[in-house]
């Protein structure tokens, strides 16, 4: 009896909050957001510097993608490392890629662009070029889930390419799907994707996990993500 009761998981063991778990989400995120921002913004700049030509909405479109396949990794096998449960899994990873990468490849930027008198268009790959959109999402979560059985740790691998990959694509929307006179321009844009990238980002790996699982699960999630 009292090896099963020492066997027991300890949920409510581990040291963090969820108040801490979230701050360190918070701010790794930001870690990751601007360094994300800074090496895709000098790459894409000095691209469309000297080959205009290759920055086009098409590429966006694949960039949009390759974020839609990433984004639904990470969910997908945080929910199986803990539930087992392939239907569910490969739900959340759908839900929050879905979700997530829409805001922060198009919504945003389409939003933060119009607000500054950029000229954008609108374009959402998941309702304009569903099958390829949706292929990605579907893709991504059941790679996350075989990720998941053949490693303890596979969000450290996808995470930074998810926030790199987001910076990528919401800036190639701004620049393909809008159209800017402003001097200030480059300010401007960082900010755009400041917000575009780091809620959304959160908004998928923090508060969409949080709202599936309970608290204690949560926790013991992100503890073990972060140990």
């Amino acid at each position: 009896m009292e090896e099963a009761v020492h066997s027991k998981p300890h949920s409510h063991s581990h040291p963090h909050s969820t108040k801490q778990i979230v701050k360190e989400e918070i701010s790794e995120h930001l870690k990751f957001t601007i360094i994300s921002i800074t090496i895709s913004f000098i790459g894409i700049l000095l691209i469309n510097k000297y080959q205009k030509s290759f920055l086009t909405q098409d590429l966006f479109k694949q960039i949009h993608y390759l974020h839609l396949l990433l984004a639904s990794i990470t969910p997908a096998s945080l929910y199986y490392l803990y539930k087992k449960d392939t239907v569910r899994a490969v739900g959340v990873g759908i839900l929050s890629s879905s979700i997530g990468c829409t805001i922060s490849d198009s919504v945003f930027p389409y939003l933060g662009g119009n607000l500054l008198d950029f000229k954008m268009i609108l374009h959402i790959c998941l309702l304009s070029e569903p099958q390829f959109a949706w292929t990605a999402v579907f893709a991504g979560a059941f790679i996350g889930i075989l990720l998941a059985r053949a490693f303890s740790k596979v969000t450290h691998i996808s995470h930074f390419a998810h926030t790199f990959v987001a910076s990528v694509s919401a800036l190639t929307y701004i620049i393909t799907f809008g159209q800017s006179n402003s001097p200030y321009s480059v300010f401007f844009i960082i900010i755009i994707l400041l917000f575009s990238v780091l809620i959304p980002c959160m908004l998928s790996d923090i508060v969409i996990p949080s709202l599936v699982f309970s608290e204690s699960s949560f926790n013991d999630i992100m503890c073990h993500e972060h140990d």
